[in-house]
């Protein structure tokens, strides 16, 4: 019930911060078992509606600072990167979704909170995707997909992390916007083993 009325707030504080020059082309909501496959459509859906900018947030993350939303994608925008995101703390309370460089582990909050990082990994929690910078760079999907090596002992790496990988790998900054930081409802998806089998079966298709 948090979430949905977080939610809520979040739609309405967007709207009423529109900033001039800017236009809502409008919702998407995407309900389907592979976050991977959710976030695809999605972007999918930004490009054939000709959009410049998908501001993509998870289920159980909200903020009812609709201007800071703004000035994030503004920020983006003028910037010229690729992806633009805010970082959310985890639900273990250890960190924010943030690595600053391959190799680091999850940031503090005294190394993203009120701070613009160009930084190597941002988890997808709130995020904004430079859609031009897509087209442009990456028009093809799959965009967010998992890597799973083979081996039992050989840990997969998240659709999150591929993601911002090959960003950067096509020459796209991915950066961390501290002074956006949301809510995170805690609220687990349910049929984890499901929902694994499904991505796996996407990702080797």
């Amino acid at each position: 019930r948090d979430v949905d009325v977080g939610y809520g707030i979040m739609g309405l504080s967007i709207a009423l911060a529109l900033q001039e020059g800017c236009e809502i082309v409008g919702h998407v909501h995407s309900d389907v078992c592979s976050v991977g496959e959710a976030r695809d459509r999605m972007i999918a859906t930004a490009i054939a509606n000709d959009c410049d900018w998908l501001f993509m947030s998870d289920a159980d993350t909200y903020t009812s600072n609709g201007k800071a939303v703004w000035d994030m994608v503004s920020h983006g925008h003028k910037t010229g990167v690729a992806l633009i995101g805010a970082p959310c703390l985890m639900r273990n309370g250890h960190g924010y979704n943030v690595i600053l460089e391959e190799g680091s582990g999850w940031a503090k909050p005294e190394q993203v909170e009120n701070q613009i990082r160009n930084v190597a990994m941002i988890g997808s929690g709130m995020i904004a995707v430079n859609i031009r910078w897509l087209q442009e760079n990456w028009p093809e999907s799959p965009w967010f997909f998992e890597h799973r090596p083979k081996g039992k002992d050989v840990r997969r790496i998240g659709s999150d992390r591929m993601f911002c990988e090959l960003l950067r790998d096509k020459g796209g900054q991915v950066i961390s916007y501290g002074h956006l930081i949301p809510k995170n409802g805690g609220v687990g998806a349910t049929g984890h083993e499901e929902c694994d089998n499904r991505e796996r079966e996407r990702t080797a298709a």
